[in-house]
């Protein structure tokens, strides 16, 4: 069994996205990056090809992220060496990288998302 196929057998909660589950994750996540300065539709995490010569292979709002992490049922953890967090969509720049959140802290947000779904949103 391959490291997805293993993952997916691991999966013990899904949420299909629709409007009402957007709103919702765009509520949780908006009042969690509050303390940041910003909200889940101004920080995009995006992944670059290679740090040497980086061209840029997916860009994803923070909200969109967090549905999809709901569809998964799981989080996915991101190299460092190649993702980032930025300001602007689909754009690898340090002019435009924020510090806060870090990548880091995306990947727990989430996590912290997925378990208040699983306990509040399983209905």
């Amino acid at each position: 069994m391959n490291t997805i196929d293993k993952n997916a057998a691991e999966v013990d909660f899904t949420l299909k996205p629709n409007q009402e589950i957007d709103a919702r994750v765009r509520e949780f996540l908006n009042a969690r990056l509050e303390a940041h300065g910003t909200d889940s539709q101004q920080v995009y995490i995006t992944t670059v090809s290679n740090a040497a010569e980086p061209v840029v292979t997916f860009s994803q709002d923070l909200n969109a992220l967090g549905n999809d992490t709901l569809e998964w049922g799981n989080v996915q953890i991101h190299d460092t060496a190649v993702t980032g967090c930025f300001s602007k969509h689909w754009v690898y720049d340090e002019a435009v990288r924020v510090s806060s959140p870090s990548v880091r802290e995306v990947e727990a947000l989430m996590q912290e998302l997925l378990a208040h779904a699983k306990e509040h949103w399983n209905s």
